[in-house]
């Protein structure tokens, strides 16, 4: 439990602060409510589990008293939070969630003018375009996604989550984040891959499209798929989002590729004002 700090009898608001990883992390609280962080910890325990687990479970791995555990999880069912399965008594993220994870909301703003950037580049290449951010050290998030009105669209999630190096997108991520080549191998190890696919030829293939400023995957993850991808960058060359643009395997060449590629290269340059901010 966090201790507040003494109180500025100049300042109504309490500041309390705890060690996480190499900084702090300031309260704005007298006192951190104990319902609110177990709510918070049984929802970020859910988002890093594969399907659904037990009460039970949740309330041990996280250290919380059963009964307490159980009050909190049928709070969170009823307001959409989680989801429960009373035929396998187990739970998972609920789609409440999604109301939560709009893409304005994520951002912090409005999205039109992205938007509009994606719309573009969906009907000039006939491609389904995505947008993602990344939301933990091993996951990222579907925040967007434009279709072109002459092409089968690709069906796309807004809120699903995805390892955070996986497909074209991934490789984007791993092109400009600040990762040795033994923690890139660490998070591909830990990707389920539809096709066999070796780490050196992934990791020339960042490599590739860390020099080029675009990603491609040819159907590793997803089968009759390719995807290109360019990442929106940061002051200091780190991924704030990134743009995808997928199509099927059948429409692709090499020619269209490159030709797409430098498209998002191009509109992640001209969105990158509207992106500066983020966390």
């Amino acid at each position: 439990m966090l201790e507040p700090e003494p109180l500025d009898p100049e300042n109504k608001s309490a500041t309390s602060s705890r060690q996480a990883g190499k900084g702090s992390v300031k309260l704005l609280v007298g006192k951190p409510v104990g319902a609110v962080v177990s709510a918070v910890r049984i929802l970020r325990l859910l988002a890093k589990t594969t399907g659904a687990i037990r009460g039970s479970r949740i309330a041990k791995e996280l250290g919380l008293n059963i009964s307490t555990c159980f009050n909190i999880l049928q709070t969170l069912a009823a307001e959409n939070l989680v989801r429960y399965d009373p035929e396998t008594k187990r739970y998972r993220l609920g789609f409440g969630l999604l109301d939560l994870a709009s893409s304005n909301a994520i951002m912090g703003g409005d999205l039109s003018d992205i938007r509009l950037a994606m719309q573009e580049v969906s009907d000039a290449h006939d491609v389904t375009m995505s947008l993602w951010r990344r939301v933990s050290e091993i996951r990222m998030l579907l925040i967007m996604a434009t279709s072109s009105a002459r092409q089968t669209r690709v069906h796309m999630a807004i809120g699903q989550r995805l390892p955070l190096l996986v497909g074209s997108t991934g490789r984007a991520m791993a092109a400009m984040l600040a990762l040795g080549k033994d923690e890139i191998r660490h998070y591909f190890n830990e990707i389920r891959w539809i096709r066999p696919l070796n780490f050196e030829t992934y990791y020339q293939e960042v490599l590739i499209g860390r020099e080029r400023g675009w990603t491609l995957d040819t159907g590793d993850f997803v089968n009759g798929l390719h995807s290109i991808s360019a990442a929106v960058t940061d002051e200091r060359g780190a991924p704030l989002l990134v743009c995808t643009a997928t199509l099927f395997s059948g429409q692709y060449s090499d020619e269209r590729g490159e030709q797409i590629g430098r498209a998002l290269v191009e509109m992640a340059r001209r969105v990158r004002p509207l992106a500066q901010g983020l966390e």
